[in-house]
């Protein structure tokens, strides 16, 4: 008798430990991904509005990508008094890398991100997640604020509260075209929230050689070609902050056209390999989408006659002519999409770019046919 009670408490006690094993490494619902650089003086405001969330089932992984202000010893503080917070170190590669590190070893049912000079408000998570459940959606989405260096709000997103869903290829690109590339919900990652099986089962990474600039653009079209549900709210929870020297700052600027054409590379190779030809027609179309935003910056600041410059930057030329010559070629297309004065500006723009001459077609009288009509 004494041998079988001895027996029974020993599988009391392994039933105890298992329990307690079982509920010590349990998947949280949600993983937070913040990836700092030399960010001390603002990743405290971060962890603090984090921390506080109304809801608790989260995992905030933080990847310090080399630091050199002691922002390394901050995060591992963080780790120690917070279970919740899990700490990457790794060479100074970039926010991609850094992100794809992440996403190498993110255990969440779903991801979402917040930058390390940023925050957000206590319902922020629990906004996306009960959203997420309720409308049952493949990718939801809220809106933001960007701040100064006071805090005051200097603007804020408009999104309007939507629900889209897409039933054929075409429904799915003018989304793509319309609402991420367009004024429907942009295409800001930390305004998200992802579902990791989606990610996971296309292995949908940041591309990493464009230059830490629109690689978030990339990641969010891959993400939502693999959709079918979208929903975005009208909420208001994420706070931006745009600092004067900051990459969004000067990026209404500074021409990328070379880091927008890898970018742009990256999301027709991701549809290329998982999709064959499914979109061919469209890549052209989504290709100058991409593009737009920066032709349109020649334009704004009188700088057009810099377009063969700037083309010369770019190191894949062979494929950025490739892709003109096909926006050339699609402009029927192109003008069932979006309507005949669209497509005639698509097709003026990309003929400037394929010949890099903006004066062999005259600029004067062809160029400024009101390209600037957006």
């Amino acid at each position: 008798i004494e041998w079988l009670d001895r027996y029974y408490l020993l599988i009391l006690f392994l039933l105890f430990s298992c329990f307690l094993l079982e509920n010590s490494i349990k998947m949280k619902t949600i993983t937070v991904f913040t990836p700092t650089y030399n960010r001390k003086h603002t990743l405290r405001r971060t962890y603090e509005s984090l921390c506080h969330q109304s809801s608790n089932d989260f995992d905030w992984l933080i990847i310090d990508d080399g630091s050199s202000d002691n922002c390394g010893k901050i995060c591992d503080d963080y780790a120690m008094k917070d279970n919740r917070v899990k700490v990457i170190h790794k060479e100074n590669t970039g926010v991609s890398d850094s992100r794809n590190k992440g996403l190498d070893i993110a255990n969440g049912q779903y991801i979402t991100f917040c930058d390390s000079d940023d925050y957000v408000d206590n319902d922020w998570l629990e906004h996306l997640y009960s959203g997420m459940l309720f409308y049952d959606v493949d990718s939801y989405s809220l809106n933001f604020r960007c701040i100064d260096e006071d805090r005051n709000i200097v603007s804020s997103s408009e999104f309007a509260e939507k629900l889209s869903e897409v039933a054929s290829d075409k429904e799915l690109v003018q989304y793509l075209l319309v609402d991420i590339l367009g004024s429907g919900c942009g295409w800001a990652i930390w305004t998200r929230l992802f579902k990791r099986s989606i990610i996971e089962k296309y292995n949908i990474r940041f591309c990493q050689t464009c230059g830490n600039y629109a690689e978030d653009m990339a990641f969010v079209l891959e993400y939502a070609v693999n959709c079918r549900k979208f929903y975005t709210e009208s909420y208001c929870g994420y706070n931006y902050y745009q600092r004067k020297n900051s990459m969004m700052g000067t990026s209404q600027n500074v021409i990328k056209l070379n880091e927008v054409s890898e970018s742009a590379h990256h999301v027709i190779r991701f549809l290329a390999t998982h999709y064959g030809t499914r979109f061919k027609t469209y890549f052209p179309v989504l290709f100058f989408r991409m593009m737009r935003t920066e032709y349109f910056k020649l334009l704004n600041n009188n700088a057009i006659l810099t377009l063969p410059d700037e083309i010369n930057k770019i190191e894949n030329q062979k494929w950025f002519r490739k892709m003109n010559r096909k926006v050339i070629r699609s402009y029927f297309t192109i003008k069932k999409l979006h309507g005949k004065d669209y497509a005639k500006r698509t097709f003026l723009i990309s003929s400037f770019c394929l010949h890099k001459n903006v004066r062999l077609y005259g600029i004067q009288s062809a160029l400024y046919y009101k390209l600037k009509q957006k």
